[in-house]
């Protein structure tokens, strides 16, 4: 199965402005996704996806390879799904830019995952480290896991959540090809919008989302905050230099 990685770093981002070019260990945030994402043996091609000229500018100067998207999309899906029509591939995976702590061994688990399961269209990442404090902030995505798929994604917790196990979300998703643009060709619900979670549009369709559950604990940057707590410990990887 062909696979085929795309980060979406729009700047213009409602909560954090500027956030895919805030700086972490001397580079722009979403270049640690990039470095990070480069070192996975399952992808043919990896591109950040964006609709400025202002962050490709930036990113090129250190070697990332971008590509210039529509201003007018509604989410980073929406974005991906344009720029994935450069590229031949079965699967594309949606790389968040915000997760700077992300490890290759992630995307390659998550290709295998789909490969091996068919039945999904679509399929994300869970983690089981989900703290009191990350229950309880609305930034941090919560899912519920039951078996080998998702049954609620949610910010809030639901007052009545459906039966599984509450985990952390990670900012990881892949689609099959044939999915993908039928998923940014279908209207957006009032839940999707009203909560800013585009993968509930998945489920707004008739899809059932597969999860691949991981130890893995990093994390990710939704607020100016989280990067400077981030940032206090901050050691970069030998893999962030890859010009």
């Amino acid at each position: 199965m062909s696979a085929i990685g795309i980060i979406p770093a729009r700047y213009a981002s409602t909560r954090f402005p500027g956030k895919a070019l805030a700086p972490l260990g001397g580079y722009p945030l979403v270049h640690h996704v990039y470095a990070a994402a480069m070192q996975a043996s399952s992808l043919t091609h990896l591109i950040i996806a964006t609709e400025s000229t202002r962050v490709a500018g930036e990113l090129a100067k250190i070697g990332d390879k971008v590509v210039l998207t529509s201003k007018d999309h509604r989410t980073g899906t929406d974005r991906v799904a344009e720029a994935a029509r450069q590229f031949e591939a079965d699967l594309v995976l949606n790389i968040q830019g915000d997760e700077p702590q992300l490890r290759p061994q992630l995307i390659d688990a998550l290709v295998e995952f789909m490969d091996g399961h068919p039945q999904f269209r679509m399929g994300t990442i869970a983690s089981t480290h989900l703290s009191a404090e990350d229950r309880g902030d609305p930034n941090v995505v919560k899912v519920v896991v039951s078996g080998d798929s998702a049954r609620a994604f949610y910010r809030a917790a639901p007052e009545d959540p459906p039966p599984g196990q509450v985990m952390r979300h990670l900012g990881l998703y892949a689609y099959h090809r044939d999915f993908l643009y039928r998923f940014a060709s279908h209207p957006q619900s009032e839940d999707e919008i009203e909560q800013g979670l585009e993968q509930l549009r998945a489920f707004d369709m008739g899809e059932k989302i597969g999860v691949l559950v991981t130890g893995f604990a990093g994390q990710a940057v939704d607020t100016r905050e989280d990067l400077l707590k981030l940032a206090q410990n901050w050691s970069n990887p030998d893999w962030v230099e890859v010009a």
